[in-house]
């Protein structure tokens, strides 16, 4: 599970790697949900294949109101995407946490 942070130009400033119990959009909800809960999904589940043939998926996200005791404060004009590797799960927004 990956989370990149874009500035307002789209250029990459900072990311993070953290681990899943599974890959796919649905592990990377759950996944996210817990390492950073202040960090919620906008937009469905984009499927990509790398060049290599590798399977992600992308989706764009925002950071709700700043949580202090989990995360440090954004930059107003950062924005995060988030990635997962591989899998076929299909998640819905319903099953967004």
């Amino acid at each position: 599970m990956d989370l990149f942070v874009y500035d307002e130009y789209g250029r990459e400033i900072n990311w993070v790697h953290w681990a899943t119990e599974g890959n796919g959009p649905g592990a990377a909800d759950r996944a996210t949900a817990v390492e950073e809960p202040s960090i919620r999904r906008l937009t469905e589940w984009e499927r990509a294949v790398s060049a290599s043939g590798g399977v992600y998926w992308t989706a764009e996200a925002a950071w709700t109101p700043w949580a202090p005791e989990k995360t440090a404060p954004p930059s107003s004009r950062a924005h995060p995407r988030i990635a997962s590797t591989g899998g076929h799960d299909h998640s819905t927004s319903e099953e967004r946490p």
